[in-house]
């Protein structure tokens, strides 16, 4: 949770020294999560299965990545559509306005 909260607070600064204290931050916490993991892993299942459920484990991180772009750039494209439709709707009430102000 504090690793959720951290990559939160670096997506809101803009400064260089931001970003490289709470990248570290990260760091340091999910170095305390990994060997977590790993024992937890280790212990609930037998020596035959680790391979499997470590790729798992290991896939989670890149399927999370892909995801994620995957995710802000449809995310980005709806609001720059939304954009150009607000944009066309402000000329044709400019346009209507124009219209109706030259018939007076």
């Amino acid at each position: 949770m504090a690793t959720a909260a951290v990559n939160v607070a670096f997506g809101a600064g803009t400064g260089m020294a931001w970003f490289c204290t709470f990248w570290a931050l990260n760091g340091v916490l999910q170095g305390f999560g990994g060997p977590c993991c790993a024992r937890i892993l280790t212990s609930w299942f037998a020596t035959k299965e680790r391979g499997t459920y470590w790729g798992m484990w290991n896939i989670a991180h890149n399927l999370g990545g892909f995801g994620k772009s995957f995710f802000y750039h449809s995310s980005r494209e709806k609001k720059e559509k939304s954009g150009r439709e607000r944009e066309r709707q402000g000329k044709k009430n400019n346009l209507l306005s124009l219209s109706l102000s030259k018939r007076k």
